[in-house]
């Protein structure tokens, strides 16, 4: 009975260490709660939709993949915490973090000491030293500042009040619209700092106006958005508002108070519909688009498609070089010249960690309820 028993209980313990070989474990940090979970929950089902794909084609070198995502409650510090459960306990061979600037930059030298790639949703951390791990999928603030100030040239609009938020980001976004002001022959008459959870924005957009400002040129993405296109309309303002990267959600609750002076810079995604077909630089999004509409429908798929292209880099390299080994997997990133993503084509390099290297951006308003190009 005792041998049957040792016997039972050995047999036991193998079918456990079988099964937990089964799985390659990717981490992911993200905000599911908190300010920035309206971008990072989508991100997140971006990458657990990658996986899913991924393990319906064999998964990689003969195991699935298993996402580990932790909510790092839109706080840095709580960040740290998860980062550290996510490499010493749940041994994760990657991490596809979201974008908390903050917290991926409090998490970068631990992630550096544990040597595993951090493909990031946000902006690289401010550390060059703290790069070497990490890959950043977020388009440079100079993209989508250019393509705005591009427009307003074309327009002959050269006075602009800038709203901005308190993230790394929209700071970033703001120091970029000052240094590229002059190129395009931009007078900035004002900058109003405001905070996301803001209800009226009137006295700001107030002082912006006074000032001289013949459009809005606001940083950072999110609800705010609507916040601000509200107080335009209840000042019976006559601005454009000339937003960052948002959510179509956002985007119509925007264009149902501003029309078509709510102008955006659309993503690839967004605008699929509107580009010529047949085009091989957006086959992946095509098919990626068709397995998130056969799941969410109609939700939009912005971040999700970083998410989904942060996770399909990592496969690629782990297929290349036939390991999981960090060291060897980070040098296969850098190593990959060219990879047309669902978001856009992306490019790393042993001394350029930032995915986004050409504009991936279109101009976009949105009437009667439809993403249309701007002209």
């Amino acid at each position: 009975m005792r041998k049957l028993l040792g016997a039972t209980v050995a047999a036991l313990l193998t079918c456990t260490a079988v099964h937990a070989q089964e799985t390659y474990k990717v981490g992911s940090s993200v905000g599911l709660s908190g300010y920035i979970a309206f971008i990072d929950g989508p991100w997140k089902d971006g990458i657990a939709l990658a996986a899913d794909a991924i393990n319906q084609n064999g998964g990689i070198l003969g195991r699935k993949i298993e996402v580990v995502a932790e909510d790092m409650r839109s706080e840095p510090a709580e960040a740290v915490t998860v980062a550290r459960k996510l490499i010493n306990s749940d041994k994760v061979i990657a991490l596809i973090n979201g974008c908390s600037s903050a917290g991926n930059a409090a998490m970068a030298a631990l992630v550096a000491r544990a040597k595993i790639p951090m493909m990031l949703c946000s902006i690289l951390p401010p550390k060059t030293e703290d790069h070497k791990w990490a890959f950043s999928y977020l388009p440079p603030p100079v993209f989508d500042v250019e393509i705005r100030y591009a427009h307003l040239q074309k327009v002959g609009k050269k006075k602009v009040g800038i709203l901005y938020d308190a993230t790394p980001y929209s700071g970033l976004q703001k120091r970029t619209a000052e240094e590229l002001a002059a190129k395009y022959g931009i007078e900035i008459v004002g900058a109003e700092q405001f905070k996301p959870a803001d209800a009226d924005m009137t006295s700001y957009l107030t002082k912006l106006d006074a000032a001289g400002a013949q459009a809005i040129i606001k940083m950072g993405s999110g609800p705010a958005t609507i916040t601000a296109v509200k107080a335009i309309k209840q000042l019976g303002l006559s601005l454009p508002l000339l937003a960052s990267t948002e959510d179509l959600d956002v985007v119509r609750g925007a264009a149902a108070a501003l029309g078509d002076q709510f102008i955006f810079p659309g993503q690839r995604t967004q605008v699929l519909h509107l580009l010529p077909k047949g085009d091989a630089s957006v086959k992946a999004t095509s098919e990626f688009l068709t397995l998130w509409k056969a799941k969410y429908g109609d939700r939009d798929s912005t971040w999700a498609a970083r998410g989904w292209d942060a996770l399909q880099t990592v496969v690629v390299a782990i297929r290349k070089v036939n390991t999981v080994d960090g060291t060897k997997v980070l040098a296969a990133i850098e190593d990959n010249s060219s990879l047309g993503g669902a978001s856009g084509d992306l490019q790393f390099s042993p001394d350029n960690h930032l995915g986004v290297r050409t504009n991936p951006y279109y101009l976009a308003t949105m009437v009667n309820g439809k993403v249309e190009l701007v002209q």
